[in-house]
């Protein structure tokens, strides 16, 4: 399956991830100040770790569009 396959799985478990976070989202208290705090936080970790993870990827396919 290669990295096709590792994309399409990860796009499949985002999907559900949102579903299931809809429903907790309902749940919470929209007028929560540190809700705000919590989610900047969680927001830049996550995107700092995606970064990370793709690096070489992302440096690859960067490269190789600019060959074009």
């Amino acid at each position: 399956m290669g990295r096709h396959g590792i994309w399409a799985f990860a796009t499949v478990v985002e999907a559900t991830i949102h579903r299931h976070l809809e429903y907790a989202e309902a749940e919470i208290e929209p007028a929560d100040c540190w809700l705000d705090v919590l989610a900047l936080m969680v927001s830049r970790a996550t995107d700092a770790v995606i970064c990370l993870s793709t690096w070489g990827a992302s440096s690859n396919a960067l490269a190789a569009l600019k060959a074009l």
